[in-house]
C-alpha cells in the first residue's frame, strides 16, 4: 500500500509536468492526478492500522512451530 502510494504520487508529479505540454492528452492527467488523490485521501491513510496489525499481531504467528506450514 505505501509502495502504491510512492507510484501515485510519482505518477502525478509527471502528470502534473505533462499536463501544461502542448498536444497533451489534458483529461488523461487530470484523471491521473484525481485517481492519485483518492489514493492518497482514502487508500494510505489504512496503512496505520495495517502496521498495528503487523506490530501487534506477530506474537499469533510466532507461536504457530514451523513445521506447522
Amino acid at each position: 500500500v505505501t509502495v502504491g502510494g510512492w507510484l501515485m504520487a510519482r505518477s502525478a508529479l509527471v502528470a502534473q509536468g505533462k499536463q501544461s505540454t502542448e498536444g497533451a492528452n489534458t483529461d488523461f492527467y487530470t484523471n491521473k492526478l484525481k485517481t492519485a488523490n483518492y489514493y492518497a485521501s482514502h487508500v494510505l491513510p489504512g496503512t496505520s492500522s495495517l502496521r498495528h496489525t503487523i506490530i501487534e499481531g506477530s506474537d499469533e504467528v510466532m507461536a504457530l512451530e514451523a513445521e506447522s506450514f
